[in-house]
């Protein structure tokens, strides 16, 4: 078996992508190559802002195995992200942790030799599946060091023109951009909200890390600036959301937040129906957001005002 590293650009995508189809046993409404189309469409054009790298396993000429690797920021490496589903993808005639193991122990050493402080991976987890399953792959990943960082819920929302309904903005409150904002006291917000919270994901990061995120998350992922807003009191952003646009009519909601010292006036229930609202209006069919699964409160809000339960996901990651 033949590990290698390889620059986004030195790549077949048409070969990665027929093994990406055979390792997820695809099964859609299109013909297998349609779908492998549409998969080196979504190889070429996601994440091609950012460093991309493919870690690749060969049986002679054959591949047998690869993993992506996207730099997020200068801390942060992820394998696998999205549609990859976190887990390595290795061909149905292979041994999946025998080569799997060859891959992440690859990208490992790549990120670490490379001086990053974190490389993580994400994985979908079926409520209904036997948790069994997801204790095995625990306990592969911990064999290369990787801790779950995070276990979060999915929830979907699909906009009506309800929502396109009035909204009265509370007395005191401003709303603006986050693009308009002192980003040192967007990010003074941000660091006090989640501190209040219970983000494992939060806790697990270096000062560092999270400042990192924090300052490249536009550009990692691009932003819709009509629905990224901050809330502002007496001059005092007080509360803040982030959202990501995928195509014209999804948009997936990864930051909201109230600051404590103005909860329980509900701030946090105005903010996300303005976004649902404004989304609504830009044409938007469909919003997303997941959370933390201890989050309780937050979880309770998103149910109040439509939303459903999708799926769940486990995150893992090695500190470098």
């Amino acid at each position: 078996m033949q590990i290698s590293i390889r620059q986004w650009h030195e790549l077949d995508l048409r070969e990665i992508a027929r093994l990406t189809y055979a390792a997820k046993e695809a099964h859609e409404q299109t013909s297998e190559q349609e779908t492998i189309e549409r998969i080196v469409k979504w190889l070429h054009e996601q994440f091609a802002e950012l460093p991309r790298l493919a870690v690749l396993a060969r049986s002679g000429e054959q591949l047998v195995g690869w993993v992506m690797l996207v730099v997020q920021n200068p801390t942060k490496v992820e394998i696998n992200p999205w549609y990859l589903g976190g887990h390595p993808l290795v061909a149905p005639d292979q041994d999946h942790q025998e080569v799997g193991s060859l891959l992440l122990r690859e990208a490992i050493a790549w990120a670490r030799d490379e001086g990053f402080e974190v490389i993580e991976l994400c994985v979908a987890r079926d409520l209904a599946a036997d948790p069994q399953v997801y204790e095995s792959f625990s306990d592969w990943y911990a064999s290369f060091g990787f801790a779950v960082r995070e276990e979060s819920v999915g929830f979907f929302r699909r906009l009506s023109p309800l929502d396109l309904l009035d909204l009265v903005v509370p007395a005191g409150i401003q709303v603006r951009p986050v693009t308009d904002v002192d980003q040192d006291e967007l990010y003074r917000c941000y660091h006090d909200t989640l501190s209040a919270g219970q983000s494992r994901f939060f806790f697990d990061q270096s000062e560092t890390e999270r400042r990192a995120y924090f300052d490249t998350f536009g550009q990692t992922y691009g932003r819709h600036d009509k629905t990224s807003l901050a809330l502002i009191q007496d001059g005092q952003i007080v509360g803040f959301s982030y959202t990501i646009p995928f195509g014209s009519e999804y948009l997936h909601l990864d930051w909201m937040g109230i600051h404590p010292d103005a909860r329980r006036r509900g701030l946090g229930r105005f903010l996300l129906r303005l976004i649902m609202g404004r989304a609504a209006g830009e044409g938007f069919q469909t919003m997303g957001l997941s959370c933390d699964a201890a989050n309780t409160r937050a979880i309770a809000l998103y149910r109040s005002l439509g939303w459903q339960q999708e799926d769940a996901e486990l995150k893992y990651a090695v500190k470098l």
